[in-house]
């Protein structure tokens, strides 16, 4: 997804956003490239819309699932402007503001220079 970037496994919010994007996306979807068709990981990137129109990136950070991608893209401004609202709105996990913990990330070890 290009416009909206959701939490990882283990994560607030993941099974949340799983669910979500797997109940908006369960028919066939379209994709709408921008500047960049892949990420840094080299991963497709795209904008991901249902058949009726709906953008399912904007749908899930309007709905406080996931957060807007800020770097770039055409849809950026708008995206970010439903993150703003559903964060002042305090939707969805991401912003309701209840006390569920981020899992702790596993420490990784430092290597020692030579």
């Amino acid at each position: 997804y290009y416009g909206v970037n959701t939490t990882e496994r283990g994560e607030r919010c993941y099974e949340e956003g799983t669910d979500r994007n797997r109940a908006l996306s369960g028919g066939a979807v379209r994709l709408a490239f921008d500047e960049r068709r892949q990420d840094t990981h080299g991963r497709l990137l795209a904008y991901v819309f249902t058949d009726e129109g709906l953008s399912i990136d904007a749908q899930l950070v309007a709905e406080g699932i996931g957060k807007a991608w800020k770097r770039d893209g055409a849809l950026r401004d708008r995206i970010m402007a439903l993150e703003d609202q559903a964060r002042v709105s305090k939707t969805g996990c991401l912003w309701s503001g209840d006390s569920i913990p981020d899992s702790p990330k596993p420490r990784r070890k430092r290597q020692k220079k030579s």
